[in-house]
C-alpha cells in the first residue's frame, strides 16, 4: 500500500477492506501510523490492525513509538506521542502481544526490493549486516561482503493518485509520489483510488508518472 506520513493513502480502499472484514493480510507499506489528532477519522492500516485483519507488516517504520512496554513516555517522540496520546498504537500493541509479525526494512532497501520485484529481477545485494533476515547467500562485491535479499512483489497494490485518466495513467501530488510509483510496478493487480478521473488526453503527458500499463483497476475517491 502506498502513502507516506498520511499523504497518498488510499483511504477509500482501506475502508472497503475494513468493511469486508478481509483478514490474514500482509502489508508492504510505510507503516501503520495512527491518524493525526486534527483528523482522527482518517482510516489507515492501523484501523485494520486494531480490527485483527493484519497478520504481518513489511515496513521501514511499522509504528510510531508510544509509551512502550515500560509505560514511560518520551519527550522526543514528536508526532507519535501527539497522535497516540502517549499510548502504544494498535500496531505496537499487536506486535508486543504476538498477534502481528513485523519485518523492518530500511526505506532505501524496501524501494530497491520493490523495484526488483516490479522489474522481474532476482533480488538485490546490500552490505553485510545492514539488514537482518538475508537469504543466507553472500557475495564479495568490490571488496565488500554483501548479503542477498529477495525481491518484493504483492498480490495487490493499493495506491492513491491525485488524478487519472480512463486508461489508468496517473498523476501524483506531493507525498503521493513517494511509494505509489514503485508499488504500482510490484503488484500483480494494481488498484488505484483517484481524486479525479478524466478522459484520455485530458492529462498533461509531462505530468504522468505511472503509465496505465501498470494499472488494472481504477476507482474514484468517495
Amino acid at each position: 500500500m502506498g502513502g507516506f506520513a498520511g499523504s497518498g493513502v488510499p483511504e477509500g480502499l482501506l475502508r472497503a477492506l475494513l468493511s469486508l472484514g478481509t483478514g490474514n493480510l500482509t502489508f508492504i507499506c510505510q507503516g501503520a501510523w495512527p491518524p493525526p489528532v486534527e483528523n482522527p477519522d482518517v482510516v489507515g492500516i492501523d484501523r485494520l490492525v486494531a480490527s485483527g485483519l493484519v497478520r504481518k507488516m513489511v515496513a521501514p517504520m511499522p509504528f510510531l513509538p508510544g509509551q512502550g512496554a515500560s509505560g514511560q513516555g518520551s519527550n522526543n517522540q514528536g508526532s507519535g506521542n501527539q497522535a497516540t496520546g502517549g499510548q502504544p498504537s494498535a500496531a505496537e500493541t499487536a506486535w508486543r502481544n504476538g498477534s502481528l509479525e513485523i519485518e523492518v526494512v530500511p526505506q532505501g532497501v524496501l524501494a530497491e526490493r520493490l523495484r526488483a520485484g516490479g522489474a522481474g529481477l532476482g533480488g538485490v545485494f546490500v552490505p553485510a549486516g545492514a539488514v537482518p533476515g538475508g537469504s543466507g547467500e553472500s557475495r564479495t562485491i568490490s571488496g565488500v561482503e554483501h548479503d542477498f535479499l529477495p525481491p518484493l512483489k504483492a498480490d495487490f497494490a493499493l495506491l492513491k493518485a491525485e488524478a487519472a485518466d480512463a486508461l489508468g495513467n496517473l498523476v501524483y501530488k506531493g507525498g503521493q509520489r513517494n511509494w505509489n510509483p514503485v508499488m504500482a510496478m510490484a503488484g500483480a493487480v494494481t488498484v488505484v483510488e483517484a481524486d479525479r478521473i478524466v478522459e484520455p488526453g485530458d492529462l498533461d503527458p509531462e505530468l504522468v508518472i505511472t503509465p496505465g500499463i501498470y494499472v488494472n483497476r481504477l476507482v474514484a475517491s468517495v
